[in-house]
């Protein structure tokens, strides 16, 4: 499949490395924004306004939605911690020190995890999300960005940029259960019923992995009209509620 739709340009945003979407029934539409270079978060409104520039650490990077509607787990990358982030009362509540090179993140709240990617230490940790313990190290290649965990955490997912592959561990005993070799840089994941939806930066597309076979089924080529391939570098992946739409 080809998209061939217009492209707006943000040079704008050219240092924003995470953008994290809120609406929940108590707060109303929210937006927000790392900048690695000023080490801050920015809340945007629905307006596209910004309403506050909060410092937050040294190169903060991927974020996730912690457990409760004002809760933001957010990886600070030189500072090699994670910070819990009240985004309504704009302060950190709580840190998990010693995560190097921290980059991207996400949670298991039904067995209580926290998943990180250490860029430079070529590994994920796993913590108990309550305690901040580590609980296992997964070796993976070099430059390990995306992470993803299936509903039921049997099966996790880590993209390791450098290397071209995607990393498969068993979610319970954290053993190695394969490998998925991918398009040219390997960013982002994000898994949709039993699909893996994967960012490959320099190859222009997403590609679609069965997570039962692992085996390639589709992918999602970008080459609007008047592009050449290398300035087509998707990253992140958002699939909307119904999981109906994605957003690349």
């Amino acid at each position: 499949m080809t998209i061939q739709h217009p492209v707006r340009q943000a040079s704008r945003l050219l240092t924003i490395f995470s953008i994290l979407l809120i609406t929940s029934p108590c707060y109303a539409f929210e937006a927000l924004i790392t900048n690695e270079r000023s080490g801050t978060v920015i809340h945007v409104d629905a307006q596209g306004q910004t309403t506050e520039v909060v410092p937050i650490c040294r190169r903060p990077r991927g974020m996730v939605r912690g457990t409760a509607s004002n809760e933001v787990f957010i990886a600070c990358s030189d500072d090699h911690k994670v910070v819990l982030y009240d985004r309504i009362d704009r302060q950190v509540i709580r840190e998990i020190t010693a995560v190097p090179g921290a980059m991207n993140l996400t949670i298991h709240p039904m067995t209580n995890r926290l998943l990180v990617t250490n860029e430079g230490a070529a590994k994920a940790s796993v913590f108990t999300l309550s305690t901040g313990e580590l609980i296992a190290e997964l070796p993976t290649g070099l430059e390990p960005d995306g992470i993803a965990i299936t509903e039921n955490g049997t099966q996790i997912f880590v993209a390791s940029e450098n290397s071209g592959i995607v990393h498969v561990f068993d979610g319970v005993t954290y053993e190695s259960s394969g490998t998925i070799s991918t398009n040219l840089r390997p960013r982002r994941i994000a898994l949709r019923n039993d699909t893996l939806w994967v960012s490959t930066e320099m190859g222009s597309r997403v590609e679609i992995f069965d997570i039962n076979t692992l085996v390639k089924i589709n992918e999602i080529l970008f080459a609007p009209k008047g592009f050449r391939p290398e300035q087509m570098t998707p990253v992140d992946i958002l699939f909307n509620n119904a999981a109906d739409e994605a957003y690349v």
